[in-house]
């Protein structure tokens, strides 16, 4: 018996449908952690894994990616299923604080957290992304991890509510 084969737009369809499975329901500032989806950046595999894992026992939709270009591949299929990415500062390619101004251009409004092993003021000493920008200095414990998580988006929801009064 042969397998079926899909058109690779249907495949896509097909993983965008995965994707909202394992992940939960449409995009919602307000939501629950357990319906709130997490692009974690870093291309230290234990870290990665690890933050991970913090964020997947606090019921954080998690999705993986170990350097810019896999994390914004996963952006660009991931139909605005992502509330928030949180990237390592210092990256081989392209850094997180690139990856942060591409994100800002091609994805208005998604917020951006950091985490280095480095503190905030060696690896912003130039084109810092702002002083309200959420920092996670490494390593960090699971409560830190939640609490930069938690401000990025409380800031991302209070930035959407103050768009709509204004429009």
């Amino acid at each position: 018996m042969t397998e079926p084969t899909m058109r690779p737009e249907a495949l896509t369809a097909r993983r965008l449908e995965l994707l909202r499975g394992i992940l939960g329901g449409a995009h919602n500032p307000s939501a629950p952690a357990a319906t709130r989806r997490i692009l974690v950046v870093d291309d230290e595999p234990v870290v990665l894994a690890l933050t991970s894992r913090m964020l997947r026992d606090a019921e954080y939709g998690v999705l993986q990616a170990s350097s810019a270009r896999e994390a914004l591949r996963l952006l660009e299929n991931s139909d605005g299923l992502v509330d928030l990415v949180l990237t390592d500062v210092v990256m081989p390619e392209t850094d997180g604080r690139m990856l942060g101004r591409l994100i800002a251009e091609r994805y208005p409004g998604l917020p951006v957290a950091y985490m280095s092993a480095y503190s905030s003021n060696d690896v912003f000493h130039r084109g810092s992304p702002g002083p309200n920008v959420p920092f996670l200095s490494k390593p960090f414990s699971a409560e830190a991890l939640l609490a930069v998580v938690r401000t990025a988006l409380v800031s991302q929801r209070s930035n959407a509510e103050k768009e709509n009064t204004q429009g």
